[in-house]
């Protein structure tokens, strides 16, 4: 069984050019100062153990009421938004090494796993999710002839 990760990005963040990474490092500096906060992916581990996946996202500097989780159809989400309150602290910003706005980010299950137990748990600015598999329901069965 594996989980299949799929993600919201605005764009492509991959500078082609060093020119292209200088304008994108003042232009997001600059969007904070504006409060025009982008879309971020926070980082996420997925771990497998023998009777649970676990997905362990890192959001720092979020509250657990910043963050929803959703599970429907086979697809686990996770969203929220970070927002930067360096404006209203009167803070110039010089570089930002973390990134703040809006994050989406969705994860396809396997069939194979008991949706009415998943837990999350938010504890020093990660979120843990664990999500047990299912009992192994036999599927073989040996039919009567008569």
């Amino acid at each position: 069984m594996t989980l299949l990760v799929k993600e919201n990005r605005e764009k492509d963040f991959t500078p082609k050019s060093f020119s292209d990474f200088i304008d994108s490092f003042f232009n997001e500096a600059s969007a904070i100062q504006s409060n025009q906060a982008k879309y971020f992916s926070p980082k996420a581990d997925i771990l497998e153990a023998e009777k649970e996946f676990q997905i362990q996202l890192a959001l720092p500097g979020l509250k657990k009421e910043d963050i929803k989780v959703d599970f429907h159809d086979k697809r686990l989400t996770v969203s929220g938004e970070r927002k930067a309150e360096f404006k209203e602290q009167g803070k110039k910003v010089h570089a930002l090494g973390t990134a703040y706005g809006q994050f989406h980010r969705s994860f396809v299950l396997p069939d194979e796993i008991s949706h009415e137990s998943i837990q999350a748990e938010f504890k020093d600015g990660i979120l843990f999710i664990t999500i047990p598999k299912a009992a192994k329901v036999e599927k073989k069965s040996v039919i009567e002839v008569k």
